[in-house]
């Protein structure tokens, strides 16, 4: 397919897409939101009439829709595997929430079937096409700062409602992969897809069925390393710390930020504050599903998606086997 309309439906509409990801898909270029499939009928009814869309009474109907291109996945990561094979078989493009699966082998059978339908899979982390995070990766590249000799990217949070799905390990909840794995994920992207986990240390605080807080430390090519943290459970902290030969660049709100904010990379030199890097606020969410149409495009753009997620699910894997 190459044409400059691409139609997508969501499947599943929490509040994370009532709030983030139906705005973004409407306001997205190329891309227009054909339908909605929930369980939840009030939601249903209350955001196809919002969008004035098609809303499905089932999957079954959503996936024989013969007009449709592409589906978004919303659900909870413990059952993306099952929702995105089925999109896959309908031989529909898929964009599915982070953590894309709970395990490897699941992410590598999909891809798998993905490629062989020449359908893209891609996992949604919408902070890589902030100008924030693509200016942070050009800094690293110009060596303007010298050498990068180590990472530090950190997310957590306060405990959120008991009820939440986070703290639900049949839906697939746990911190490493909601919050970890965007920071797994922001040092293989700084490490340019070269990383290794070399320590991890996955632990889950006392009345808790699922990993509350962990530590990774990666290595990248020349050996740099890279320490990711998160944490449900503590101060709210979201950033990126690159510390370079001449220079420390931060990166504030990295990893999630509402359309409006003013973001920046604030650069440090012997620990004063010796420039400011303003980037204009943006709905990065929006630039994200921009992104995913060219995939389906792009034959190069499809298959470095897959290749990414792959990259993801194995860092992901090595550090699942560290829950104590």
């Amino acid at each position: 397919m190459n044409r400059s309309m691409v139609s997508i439906a969501a499947w599943s509409v929490g509040s994370h897409a009532v709030k983030n990801t139906l705005p973004a898909i409407h306001e997205a270029k190329n891309l227009f939101l054909k339908g909605i499939y929930t369980r939840n009928t009030d939601v249903l009814q209350q955001q196809a009439e919002k969008y004035n869309v098609k809303a499905y009474y089932s999957f079954h109907e959503m996936l024989d829709d013969p007009d449709l291109d592409a589906v978004y996945i919303a659900s909870p990561v413990g059952i993306h595997y099952e929702q995105a094979k089925a999109v896959l078989q309908a031989n529909k493009h898929v964009i599915v929430e982070k953590s894309s699966f709970e395990r490897l082998e699941q992410a590598q059978e999909l891809i798998e079937l993905a490629s062989g339908k020449n359908l893209v899979l891609m996992e949604a982390f919408m902070y890589r096409f902030h100008k924030q995070f693509v200016k942070l990766i050009d800094l690293i590249k110009s060596k303007k700062f010298g050498k990068v000799r180590g990472v530090i990217a950190t997310f957590g949070f306060p405990h959120l409602q008991a009820e939440d799905i986070r703290y639900q390990s049949e839906l697939g909840g746990g911190s490493l992969l909601d919050a970890g794995a965007y920071t797994v994920s922001a040092i293989n992207q700084l490490f340019f897809h070269t990383s290794t986990v070399r320590f991890s240390n996955l632990l889950s605080d006392c009345g808790f069925k699922v990993d509350t807080n962990g530590t990774a430390v990666l290595q990248g090519k020349d050996d740099i390393i890279g320490i990711a943290s998160w944490c449900f459970g503590a101060d709210y902290k979201n950033e990126i710390e690159v510390w370079c030969e001449r220079a420390t660049l931060v990166a504030k709100r990295a990893f999630s930020k509402p359309a409006t904010y003013a973001a920046s990379i604030e650069v440090y030199q012997n620990s004063g504050l010796y420039l400011e890097i303003q980037c204009e606020p943006m709905n990065h969410f929006a630039a994200m599903f921009e992104h995913f149409v060219g995939c389906i495009n792009d034959q190069a753009l499809k298959y470095y998606e897959h290749s990414i997620l792959i990259e993801q699910m194995k860092l992901i894997a090595s550090i699942q086997g560290a829950l104590k």
